[in-house]
């Protein structure tokens, strides 16, 4: 893409991000204030249907008042009479005044008379049952005291209905109080339409009551029960707006809603003022952004044009001497100076370049190790004269060799492999390769070391390659030598064991001749001395490694020989030994302290048909360091006898041998004995 194309994308979504939060803001600050405005104009509405409401409520309490207040009306509460209920209550006096009933009820709360009357069919009907309940003398309708007034909505199943009530009196408004005088007139369309008619407005009345209430009213009746407000403002869409007044009953409860719905002037205002911003800061956006695109244009665009022309022809030719136009003083013409600079360098370091070149190659060239560079694919870009004499490649262009191609078959996969493995982390490996040559065979050592490009790919490899042919000539030598000795080793063991063997069945047949019991046992521990060591050089005669021995196998074997000479069905041995492997120095002499521990133990530390446990445990206990416990269950050695200064020869050897290994010896009578040696390995 190029700069005139960037630019003006840059300077498109400059302005358009200008726009959004002009238009954000728009809605925050602009119709923020509208709609605040729309909101009081509503509330002024449902304000004014709110007072046409009252208005009828007193115009009703006005008739109310001249109804009540009159001397025949208080002498009927005293003496009713037919002549006041034929001049005053007559069908077309409820006509006149739009009155569905008229109740006079005295101070008990009966109801002295009392007359419901259908204004839509024009006749009197009977006074519901719903109606006297509401009439008792607890009832908010009965007036107590001769000040009272009431006015406000009756609930009933017929519907909600205005109703007001004032105290009995006569016509000078003096008590006392003969009873109360109720008047009622429905809810009905015709009331609405009077009160819409009143205000000029679109005036609508609910009952709460009702099952099959407007979602929009519902949500008026939720918010008003939750803000405690009795005046609510709903948005009903983008064309109108809702405002509701929530009318209690006599006894307090929500009971109707009073809706005035109005079209939305106020808010499509607001849009439009919107639209008229955004759409003028659209116009001055776009005829600053073409003056921006012709100054830029002018003054940088083409100029870096005119630049980027140069470079190239620069970079597309072989003359470094050749240099930009500088033209004025601003920062083009800087960045013009700061380009002739850095051709001026190149310049510079290509020949300096050219002269490492043929350095590094005149070095390279007198090297005795086979050197080349190559590609991935094995294709040569470059090798010495070395590598060509030894593969017979003298005159033929490196391009033409395949550094790869070059190895035997055997090994081609393996340093394939090995180049795919290259890594930063790992940049170069040694392999080795095998050659048949003229039915010679020859050892190369190659060094591969990965050059790595900027994405981190390999771009390149380089090879040194040495002939250790002699080397692995002398290796093998080695080898064998080596195997020679290990054989010679493990015969040196075979008959050192077997002469140990020969001396201990020597023994053996002593112990059978000698009839004194004591020469016996100390035959008997003689040759159990020697089996412990023809036993080290056994399992060594028998292993790989000549230098160590297991010393959880070779514990296991030991404990197995003494139990066939001392065994005891009564006694149970058990081992805790971890896989450690200790060299002969230190085996021999730890085999002989466990054989004379566990000969003691064997031979005193169950007494009679005492049963119990011996044990050998060996565990490490830190870098080199080790301790050996051998113990039993048995009666323990006495405490007046000083293990470390005994006549006793098993524990004098014992003590000889700790000292010997540079050991430690500590003993535990709890229980039995316990033998704790620490030694260093």
């Amino acid at each position: 893409m190029r700069m005139r194309e960037k630019t003006l994308i840059a300077i498109i979504a400059i302005f358009a991000v200008l726009i959004l939060i002009e238009f954000f803001a728009s809605n925050l600050i602009v119709m923020n204030s509208f709609t605040g405005l729309e909101t009081n104009e509503t509330l002024q509405s449902v304000s004014q249907a709110n007072s046409a409401y009252h208005k009828e409520l007193d115009s009703m309490d006005m008739l109310l008042q001249s109804w009540a207040m009159r001397d025949d009306s208080y002498r009927y509460m005293i003496h009713p009479q037919a002549d006041y209920i034929e001049r005053n209550m007559q069908d077309q006096a409820f006509i006149a005044q739009d009155l569905n009933l008229l109740l006079m009820v005295n101070p008990s709360g009966d109801i002295v008379y009392g007359k419901a009357f259908d204004l839509k069919n024009q006749t009197a009907v009977f006074i519901s049952d719903d109606i006297k309940a509401q009439i008792d003398k607890d009832s908010p309708l009965m007036m107590r005291s001769d000040f009272d007034r009431m006015s406000g909505v009756l609930v009933l199943p017929e519907g909600p209905m205005l109703v007001v009530a004032r105290p009995i009196l006569n016509s000078s408004k003096q008590g006392p109080s003969l009873g109360t005088m109720i008047m009622g007139r429905y809810i009905d369309e015709n009331l609405t339409r009077t009160l819409a008619g009143t205000t000029h407005l679109n005036l609508m009345i609910f009952n709460l009551n009702a099952p099959d209430l407007p979602a929009d009213v519902q949500e008026a009746r939720n918010r008003s029960e939750s803000s405690g407000s009795t005046q609510i403002v709903i948005p009903l869409d983008d064309d109108y707006i809702g405002g509701y007044k929530v009318i209690p009953d006599v006894s307090g409860k929500s009971t109707l809603v009073l809706r005035v719905e109005a079209p939305r002037l106020i808010y499509q205002k607001g849009r439009d003022t919107i639209s008229y911003i955004i759409l003028s800061t659209l116009i001055v956006g776009v005829v600053i952004a073409a003056i921006a695109m012709v100054l830029l244009d002018r003054i940088v665009l083409s100029r870096l044009s005119n630049l980027d022309a140069a470079v190239k022809r620069i970079s597309s030719g072989d003359d470094l001497s050749a240099r930009v136009p500088v033209i004025g003083r601003d920062e083009i013409a800087s960045l013009s100076r700061a380009i002739n600079g850095m051709l001026d360098w190149l310049n510079m370091s290509s020949r300096e370049l050219q002269e490492s070149e043929s350095r590094y190659h005149a070095i390279v060239e007198d090297q005795s190790e086979l050197i080349c560079r190559f590609k991935p694919d094995g294709t040569l870009d470059f090798s010495n004269e070395a590598y060509r004499r030894y593969f017979g490649t003298e005159g033929q262009p490196a391009q033409e060799q395949n550094f790869i191609q070059t190895l035997p078959p055997v090994t081609r996969k393996g340093v394939e492999d090995t180049i795919r493995s290259l890594s930063r982390e790992e940049p170069a490996k040694i392999v080795e390769c095998r050659f048949d040559i003229n039915g010679k065979t020859l050892w190369l050592q190659w060094n591969i070391r990965a050059v790595f490009g900027p994405q981190g790919q390999v771009v390149e490899l380089q090879a040194v390659g040495r002939d250790i042919t002699e080397l692995i000539e002398d290796e093998e030598q080695i080898k064998a030598s080596l195997r020679e000795k290990e054989a010679l080793l493990k015969e040196i063991h075979h008959r050192v064991k077997n002469n140990l063997q020969i001396i201990s069945s020597i023994l053996s047949l002593q112990e059978i001749k000698v009839t004194d019991k004591a020469s016996r046992e100390m035959l008997r521990d003689s040759r159990n001395r020697i089996k412990t060591m023809a036993l080290i050089h056994e399992k060594l005669y028998g292993s790989y490694d000549l230098s160590s021995i297991n010393m959880d196998e070779y514990i296991k074997g030991l404990l197995k020989n003494l139990l066939s000479s001392y065994g005891n069905n009564k006694v149970h041995t058990r081992t805790d030994c971890e896989d450690i492997s200790l060299n002969i120095d230190t085996a021999i002499p730890l085999g002989l302290i466990i054989n004379e521990l566990l000969t003691n133990s064997f031979k005193y530390a169950f007494p009679g048909d005492k049963g119990g446990e011996i044990f050998v445990e060996l565990h490490a206990a830190g870098p080199g360091k080790y301790v050996l416990t051998v113990g039993d269950t048995g009666v323990g050695i006495p405490e007046n006898i000083d293990v470390r200064h005994s006549n006793s020869l098993g524990l004098e050897l014992v003590n000889a041998l700790v000292e010997q290994t540079k050991s430690s010896l500590v003993v535990e009578r709890n229980n039995g004995t316990v033998f704790k040696i620490t030694f260093s390995a």
